[in-house]
């Protein structure tokens, strides 16, 4: 009867576990042995033993330990050293795993041999059940503890204590084919920065870079890098080659967009050329990038000349020809055909 109503509790707890929605990331953290025993048994467990710590919600913490195989061997025993935890929630077993709140010994076997020594806080840990071998955690099986975190605590902090080693997490195996057994605790969350430029790796929620590297193989892609067109997302703002140089909100014409000179704010697709800015229509620039310049405007020809043309200073012939006169004229002309342009956009503003 004791065995079925602790089935039906891990029962009901894997379901509420597998169907609250997980706020935060699975992220894998690996073990460094500590005892030492032998080196092929510490080198199997360092290779197939890790712990995913997420985020359930609800003011909880989940701590999944897998054992990735081949090799046989089986974490018998976990513990938890001091961090923002406040008392083991609920325990959820694979199929063939069985455990129990509280180990004995009290502590991780090979305690002592770090510094600062492990100290498994009081009701931090679990064994497997006898038989402790079989029904431990072996290859292709999994144990997960969730922890209820201290009043006011976050799941931040349990990843700042992870950092920072506040927090330990040590797993003792045991079943290896040489029959010993070896302890292990976990790795420092990695901070990976790929291309050293400063900025991490998206994939680890553990580290304190400024901002996260959308391509941390390449140092010259980061959130501080300068986009240039070239079919990169160079500076990591979701968007490539969104190169506006000038400021004046339209892309540059050589990176897909509108913007015939983007070094120029004053010149770009809303720019009005004609009569309402007539010194656009004698600067020999297309203003509003739509291929045409000057005289070859509609509204250059129809608003300011009345269907006429209007010559740039360089392109009119005033006092130009045999026997017209000074070439003053041709200076004075010039200076006037703008002027009478405005009063002639202005009288018609006024008839309508």
């Amino acid at each position: 009867m004791k065995s079925e109503m602790k089935m039906s509790l891990v029962l009901l707890a894997a379901v509420a576990f597998l169907l609250a929605p997980t706020v935060a990331p699975a992220t894998p953290l690996g073990f460094y042995n500590i005892t030492a025993n032998d080196p092929g048994d510490a080198a199997i467990g360092e290779a197939q033993l890790w712990v995913d710590v997420t985020e359930p919600g609800g003011g909880q913490v989940a701590f999944t330990f897998n054992n990735d195989g081949p090799d046989p061997c089986s974490i018998a025993g976990v513990f938890f050293d001091d961090g923002t935890l406040l008392g083991v929630a609920s325990i959820i077993e694979s199929d063939g795993v069985s455990f129990s709140l509280g180990s004995s010994p009290p502590n991780l076997p090979g305690w002592d041999l770090l510094d600062p020594n492990f100290e498994a806080t009081a009701d931090f840990s679990a064994d497997s059940d006898p038989p402790v071998q079989p029904n431990g955690v072996n290859p292709g099986e999994y144990l997960i503890l969730v922890f209820d975190l201290q009043s006011g605590s976050t799941f931040s902090d349990v990843v700042d204590d992870l950092s920072s080693g506040a927090l330990r997490i040590g797993i003792h195996v045991q079943g290896y084919a040489s029959a010993g057994s070896e302890s292990f605790v976990n790795n420092p969350p990695d901070c990976p920065d790929g291309d050293e430029d400063g900025y991490g790796d998206p994939a680890s929620m553990w580290c304190d870079f400024p901002e996260w590297d959308c391509e941390d193989t390449n140092p010259n892609v980061n959130p501080a890098a300068e986009e240039v067109c070239n079919g990169i997302d160079d500076n990591c703002d979701g968007i490539i080659d969104d190169v506006d140089a000038d400021l004046d909100g339209y892309i540059a014409e050589e990176c897909g967009g509108e913007d015939c000179d983007d070094g120029n704010p004053d010149i770009n697709p809303g720019v009005v050329e004609g009569c309402c800015d007539v010194p656009s229509c004698f600067d020999k620039i297309d203003n509003n990038c739509d291929g045409l310049m000057d005289q070859e405007q509609e509204t250059c020809r129809e608003w300011c000349g009345g269907g006429g043309w209007m010559l740039p200073m360089e392109a009119s012939t005033v006092g130009t020809s045999a026997g017209s006169g000074s070439k003053h004229l041709n200076y004075l002309a010039a200076l006037l055909l703008p002027l009478a342009a405005i009063l002639l956009c202005k009288g018609k503003r006024r008839r309508r």
